[in-house]
C-alpha cells in the first residue's frame, strides 16, 4: 500500500509539537491543548514545508468528522490520559478546530508565538482558565476569546483577571465576618486559604471553586449559626429535662416466701403455705 508523500513527516511534526507544548509549560493533563495544537501545527507547518497532499487529505478527514459533531467542543475538557473515549477521533477533530479557528482569526503562527511567550511569563499553567486567558491576551481581547470558549460549551472557565477580582472580594467578605459566627468563619477562612494556595500554584479554576465556597459559607453564616445554636440549645434542654424527672419507683416482687421459702404466686400478699404477710420494700 502506497503511503501519501508527507504522511510520515506530518506524524513527526505532530509528535514534535507535543514536546514543544510540554516544554513551554503546558502539562499533558490538558490533553485537548496538546492534541489540538499538535494537529494544528503539523498541518500548518506541513503545508509550508510542501507536504500539501498529505495535509489536504488529513484536513479533509478532520473536516468530515467535524461535520458530525456540530459546534460544541466543550466535551474535550474531560479528555484525559487515563482513558480513551470510544469516539476519540471526534476529540482530536474538536481540539484541532479550536486552535484552527483562533489561529485563522488572530494571526496564525504569529498569534501562537505570542501565546507561548505569555505562557512562559505566566510560569504555572495547570488549568483551562489560565490557558484561555493566555490565548485571550495573545489576541489582545481576553473577553472575546473567553466568550468564544463559552459558546463552544466550555464550563468552569474565567479569565485570570476575573478570578483575581473574585478572590479579593471573597477574601474581604470572609475577613469582615464577625468572630461570633464561629465555627463558620473558621471554615470560610480555611476554604479561602485553600483558594489562595491553588491560585499561587496556577490552579485557577480550583481557586475559583474554593473562593466561591468560602463566600457561600460566609453569606449563610448567620443562618447556619442560628440553626447550630438552636440544635445545641434543644439538646441541652432535653438533657436537663431528663435529669429533672425522677423515675417512678419500681415495686419489687418476691418469688419466694422469706419465712418458709415456698414459691409465691404472682402478686401474693400472704404466703399460701405459712400464712405470713409478705412485706415488699
Amino acid at each position: 500500500m502506497r503511503t501519501i508523500s508527507g504522511s510520515i513527516e506530518l506524524i513527526a511534526l505532530h509528535e514534535l509539537t507535543h514536546h514543544m507544548v510540554w516544554y513551554a509549560g503546558i502539562g499533558p493533563t490538558r490533553l485537548w491543548v496538546h492534541e489540538g495544537m499538535a494537529e494544528y501545527f503539523s498541518m500548518e507547518i506541513g503545508w509550508i514545508l510542501g507536504y500539501r497532499e498529505a495535509v489536504s487529505m488529513h484536513r479533509s478527514e478532520v473536516e468530515n468528522v467535524l461535520s458530525t459533531i456540530g459546534s460544541k467542543y466543550g466535551f474535550v475538557q474531560s479528555w484525559s490520559m487515563g482513558s480513551t473515549p470510544s469516539n476519540v477521533i471526534a476529540y482530536y477533530a474538536a481540539s484541532y478546530k479550536i486552535f484552527k479557528t483562533l489561529g485563522d482569526k488572530y494571526g496564525g503562527l504569529e498569534y501562537y508565538r505570542r501565546f507561548f511567550k505569555i505562557i512562559k511569563q505566566m510560569g504555572s499553567v495547570n488549568d483551562d482558565s489560565s490557558i484561555i486567558t493566555a490565548l485571550g491576551q495573545a489576541a489582545n481581547n481576553t473577553i472575546e476569546v473567553l466568550e468564544m470558549f463559552k459558546r463552544w460549551g466550555f464550563t468552569g472557565i474565567s479569565s485570570i483577571e476575573e478570578i483575581a477580582v473574585i478572590m479579593e472580594k471573597a477574601r474581604k467578605t470572609v475577613e469582615d465576618l464577625s468572630i461570633l459566627l464561629q465555627p463558620f468563619k473558621l471554615i470560610a477562612q480555611i476554604l479561602m486559604s485553600m483558594a489562595l494556595e491553588a491560585y499561587s500554584r496556577g490552579y485557577y479554576s480550583r481557586a475559583l471553586l474554593y473562593a466561591n465556597g468560602a463566600v457561600i459559607i460566609a453569606a449563610n453564616a448567620p443562618i447556619l449559626c442560628l440553626i447550630m445554636y438552636g440544635i445545641v440549645t434543644l439538646l441541652i434542654a432535653r438533657l436537663a429535662y431528663k435529669r429533672r424527672i425522677k423515675p417512678k419507683p419500681v415495686k419489687l416482687e418476691l418469688l419466694f416466701c422469706p419465712y418458709c421459702g415456698a414459691r409465691l404466686p404472682k402478686g401474693a400478699l400472704y404466703c399460701p403455705y405459712c400464712g405470713r404477710r409478705i412485706q415488699y420494700y
